[in-house]
């Protein structure tokens, strides 16, 4: 009786050991094996807005994925003629388009006379980027108009 209590034991204890096994190949699968393939790495990007040679004072500045093209927007401010973005909350690689908006100065909205036809200055430019893949991109932008 020994022997067979022996034998059901050994059985038991690989029967434990075979669904320990099973477990862990499952928790593996479940949680993955480092960092997922579909986290799009985001790149630190900065650079200088100027108006006619002079910064632009304040405004936004955004990355939008261009057609075709995952990944998330990074949307940012320009302060004192410079914007950032850090590897955290800047533009995935590959194409954008990035749209600069800014406020008239006190003198341009003097300027405006009131009625329909006038429009006032212009406060948007957009360009076509592509952001290399690469931690640091510097993109200085020189705003027309």
């Amino acid at each position: 009786m020994q022997n067979a209590e022996r034998e059901a034991s050994r059985i038991l204890s690989m029967m434990r050991c075979r669904c320990q096994c099973q477990y862990a190949v499952v928790l593996a699968l479940i949680l993955g094996c480092g960092s997922s393939s579909t986290e799009l790495k985001r790149s630190e990007v900065r650079g200088t807005v100027k108006r006619a040679g002079v910064p632009v004072k304040e405004g936004s500045i955004r990355f939008l994925p261009a057609d075709g093209h995952d990944g998330p927007a990074a949307n940012g401010a320009i302060k004192d003629g410079a914007y950032a973005f850090t590897s955290e909350n800047g533009p995935t690689a590959g194409a954008h388009q990035v749209v600069i908006t800014i406020l008239p100065s006190k003198d341009e909205l003097m300027k405006i006379k009131a009625g329909p036809d006038n429009q006032g200055p212009k406060t948007k430019w957009e360009y076509d980027v592509t952001v290399p893949d690469e931690d640091v991109f510097e993109k200085d932008f020189k705003l027309d108009g």
